[in-house]
């Protein structure tokens, strides 16, 4: 069934293919938030249609696509798994009926991933949360890696950023490196948003838990985005 611009079944919405492409259609770069109201990576959503999804953000590099999600897991094991099925995902795309061409690989032709224009992220509203998903998102492969912690509901120790040497991986260190910001990579996480929760009935945010993670990102050289009270 059809409601609006999505197509229904079951408990979620997928939208058609000419919603589907509109990005393929954009000519300047835009930052895409991918699935705002929703979860790209729910456990309703098949993965042939997540297939599609990561086609069109491989076929549109001039974007910058986030895609957020609390299932961690899953998201893990698409990812790891998923570099076979995409260039087949949609032979040819469809824009308004014209076939814009075959998928192009990104890297010779040997793997898809990570795609440079990427950025996946996970939910973690508290540190229970965090330590739950922000280790899936670690050993996901991806360009960039960020956490929302919105709606921040508590304090969070985010021990992962790679200026913390407790945390780094076994090879971390480049020779001669002599500052923590310098390790390779593995373990760091390039983006933090916070924000409070909005809404009748939202319930509160300290000052002190944004200001914490504050704190955490600017010791370790991480952009640190503060959304809204």
């Amino acid at each position: 069934a059809v409601k609006g611009n999505a197509v229904w079944t079951g408990k979620i919405g997928l939208a058609p293919d000419r919603i589907l492409t509109q990005p393929l259609r954009w000519a300047r770069g835009r930052r895409v938030f991918v699935n705002t109201m929703g979860d790209h990576i729910h456990e309703s959503m098949p993965d042939a249609w997540i297939d599609r999804v990561f086609a069109v953000m491989a076929l549109a590099p001039q974007h910058t696509f986030l895609v957020l999600t609390k299932r961690s897991a899953r998201m893990r094991v698409y990812i790891s798994d998923a570099s076979g099925r995409i260039a087949d995902a949609v032979q040819p795309l469809r824009t308004d009926d014209r076939a814009v061409g075959p998928l192009p690989h990104l890297d010779g032709g040997q793997r898809w991933y990570p795609l440079a224009n990427v950025w996946l992220g996970v939910s973690a509203e508290d540190q229970q949360r965090a330590d739950e998903r922000i280790p899936d998102l670690l050993a996901t492969p991806a360009a960039k890696r960020f956490v929302s912690c919105e709606p921040l509901l508590g304090p969070i120790s985010l021990r992962w950023l790679a200026a913390f040497p407790e945390n780094a991986p076994t090879t971390a260190m480049k020779p001669g490196a002599v500052d923590t910001n310098e390790l390779d990579g593995l373990r760091r996480l390039d983006w933090v948003i916070a924000g409070g929760e909005s809404g009748p009935g939202a319930r509160p945010l300290h000052p002190d838990w944004a200001r914490g993670l504050r704190d955490q990102c600017v010791a370790a050289r991480v952009p640190f985005f503060f959304k809204q009270w």
